[in-house]
């Protein structure tokens, strides 16, 4: 069974969940999920509507177990041993684990979010308009709270994902961007965006916001042109590398599975693996802007320069290699809690 009609490709996975200490729920739990791996997710779908209001079912709605069960599920996706802790970074070994994605790794999913820092997220983001000073306050509670970095980047898509307007949408990518700008600034010399804790965290769920903006807005020409100007820009402040930039113009249009699997495969032909595996690795040197230039929030038209902003140099054929699989791996390889309701532009 297809993991990723259980978990979407953007969130990390569940964690390790000890089995509850009453034996008849741990066989109730994974008879289900053994059942649900062979029908599909509706058949979940059914038996929690079939179950609603039986307690001993209750893991099927968020009570107790469920994070039992959804462990149970994903092992069996992924064929690891339930009861033991390191069966995660198996799955990542396997290509398809947590393990492959390094900025989840570091600090761990919206869930892990402490309390205080998820109630008062919430807060901003209700809040949030499209106006500069909306967009500046935001930032800054942001990046006062940057050591959840991971979790309040996730929590951002999935707050993105639920918005019915385009509009709205449009407000949240602002604010990353202007947190990838800001963050962008205070690299040390000569670092790149892999140093950068924040660009690591956010790239793993930009083609998700991007392509769920997107598709809302209609896939009207303007609609790609703004947000298409929005991804350059990243480009052209060294926040992403040309190559990244790229995947994440790609996945906007295509969705982000669609763009790793075609950058994955024009990684695959460019070089043989022969040559690929003979050379040292090849360190990237973007150039770096040394003070902040923020996006305007109600443009209509790129903005305009008195000249022309210098171009991350392109990484040579074999670093390019490097990234856009980098990249890919980091898009395929986070799975969605599988109750988070889905949004109108999975």
């Amino acid at each position: 069974m297809d993991p990723s009609k259980f978990f979407n490709p953007w969130e990390a996975p569940p964690h390790f969940e000890p089995a509850p200490p009453d034996g008849a729920l741990i066989q109730r739990i994974q008879k289900l999920a053994q059942f649900a791996l062979r029908n599909g997710p509706s058949f979940i779908d059914l038996m929690t509507k079939k179950q609603q209001g039986n307690p001993e079912y209750a893991f099927l709605s968020g009570g107790h177990g469920s994070a039992y069960f959804r462990w149970t599920l994903y092992c069996l996706l992924h064929n690891l041993n339930p009861d033991q802790p390191g069966s995660q970074g198996a799955a990542g070994n396997k290509g398809q684990g947590p393990s492959q994605l390094a900025p989840a790794a570091e600090a761990g999913s919206a869930q892990q979010l402490p309390e205080a820092v998820e109630q008062g997220f919430s807060a901003v983001l209700s809040a949030l308009t499209g106006s500069r000073e909306s967009i500046k306050t935001s930032k800054e509670w942001f990046m006062a709270s940057v050591a959840h970095v991971e979790g309040l980047a996730v929590k951002m898509a999935t707050h993105l994902q639920s918005l019915p307007s385009y509009d709205k949408q449009l407000h949240v990518i602002y604010l990353a961007n202007d947190v990838l700008l800001k963050s962008a600034t205070q690299r040390q010399g000569g670092s790149t965006e892999q140093d950068d804790r924040v660009a690591r965290a956010f790239l793993p769920v930009l083609p998700a916001m991007l392509h769920c903006a997107y598709v809302t807005g209609g896939q009207q020409p303007e609609v790609g042109e703004r947000l298409g100007t929005i991804v350059q820009f990243w480009a052209d402040r060294a926040v992403y590398k040309k190559g990244t930039v790229d995947m994440l113009r790609q996945a906007m249009e295509a969705g982000p599975a669609a763009a790793a699997e075609a950058h994955a495969v024009q990684a695959s032909t460019s070089h043989p693996p022969a040559q690929h595996q003979s050379q040292p690795h090849l360190q990237h040197d973007p150039h770096h802007t040394s003070q902040q230039q923020q996006l305007p929030h109600t443009w209509q038209q790129p903005p305009h320069e008195a000249s022309p902003h210098p171009q991350t140099p392109p990484a040579d054929a074999l670093g390019q290699q490097h990234s856009q699989l980098s990249t890919m791996r980091c898009l395929l390889h986070i799975t969605l809690h599988p109750f988070l309701p889905q949004g109108h532009c999975q």
